[in-house]
């Protein structure tokens, strides 16, 4: 059985993966450590936040335990002024969300086999920063580990 950490190390990975028409190579910069967009490096950004998990157990049967994690989004293509920021959003939403097969129920994100399904699940928020000129993006992810 995998650990939490080469589960999350692998979730991370599948990041990098990750590209769409405004920016072909991807996140500029990805961390697993959440930082404020002040202390970004570069954008567009990724950092991975690991949350909560929850074991369950019914008799006679092993247990099943679910990881939480969430992927915060940073872009700042609303400091532009002729750009619209919330097509940005929905380019990385589009992208993001290819890494999550969700149309083909034999096609499940395993995370190279180590789990049973990595999906985001949740409500996804979004600012995509008409005010200030910096986007957020939260998706939230969930891990069902065998």
């Amino acid at each position: 059985m995998a650990t939490r950490e080469d589960i999350f190390t692998a979730l991370f990975a599948l990041s990098a993966s990750a590209s769409w028409s405004t920016q072909p190579s991807g996140f500029a910069y990805r961390s697993r450590r959440v930082k404020l967009w002040g202390d970004l490096p570069a954008q567009p950004a990724l950092c991975q936040a690991e949350h909560d998990e929850t074991v369950s157990e019914v008799t006679r049967l092993p247990s099943r335990t679910t990881l939480a994690a969430s992927w915060l989004i940073y872009h700042d293509v609303g400091k532009d002024p002729d750009a619209v920021p919330a097509s940005e959003t929905n380019l990385i939403l589009d992208a993001v969300q290819s890494l999550f097969p969700t149309n083909d129920p034999d096609a499940v994100q395993t995370l190279g086999g180590l789990v049973r399904h990595c999906f985001i699940s949740g409500k996804i928020f979004k600012d995509p920063g008409d005010l200030d000129g910096q986007g957020l993006i939260i998706v939230p992810i969930t891990i069902l580990v065998p």
